[in-house]
């Protein structure tokens, strides 16, 4: 779309645009002291995107923590290998081999849906883009491609229903509204 396109008197009509489509069908387990993150690990052996969703001293309502991929990557190449070095950024491992979280957050829940690899990346981006977590926002002014759209269905908790890479990064709004401020 060039600049004349989005221009103000043209919004609120009908705008034809090529879009890449990702539906994600999320699933969830709560991550309590003691999870054991090795017996869900062996179910997800394919490329996706996770969220950690729950309470934070910042945000003592629930939010959106952490948001992460695997399988864009070599060395990411399935949830089940990604899943533990970012539950760290959470917790840690307490002397009996349990997992025990920071305190400085509770009542956590593991999101994740498979994503194709070849949309892994683009598709965490985004999320983190609109949903700005606690844990990881330095992507959050990062750049984004600017034709997908991801439709986030069933056990999707927090995340918003729709989101659109036009909405962060177009050239119909002014330099300062291009994405939230951190």
């Amino acid at each position: 779309m060039t600049q004349n396109e989005m221009s103000p008197s043209r919004w609120g009509e009908p705008t034809a645009a090529n879009v890449t489509l990702v539906r994600l069908r999320w699933r969830s387990v709560q991550v309590t002291h003691g999870f054991d993150l090795k017996t869900l690990a062996g179910k997800l052996l394919r490329s996706g995107v996770y969220v950690y969703e729950g309470c934070h001293d910042a945000h003592p309502a629930r939010t959106i923590l952490y948001i992460g991929e695997a399988g864009a990557g070599s060395s990411s190449g399935t949830l089940a290998s990604r899943l533990p070095s970012s539950l760290s950024q959470l917790g840690r491992m307490g002397s009996e081999g349990a997992w025990c979280p920071w305190a400085e957050c509770w009542d956590l829940v593991l999101r994740w849906s498979y994503v194709e690899r070849k949309s892994v990346r683009e598709v965490e981006r985004l999320l983190i883009r609109a949903h700005c977590p606690v844990y990881n926002k330095q992507l959050v002014r990062g750049a984004n491609g600017g034709n997908l759209v991801v439709i986030n269905a069933e056990d999707k908790g927090r995340l918003m229903p729709v989101v659109a890479s036009h909405y962060f990064h177009s050239t119909g709004w002014p330099a300062q509204a291009d994405g939230p401020v951190v």
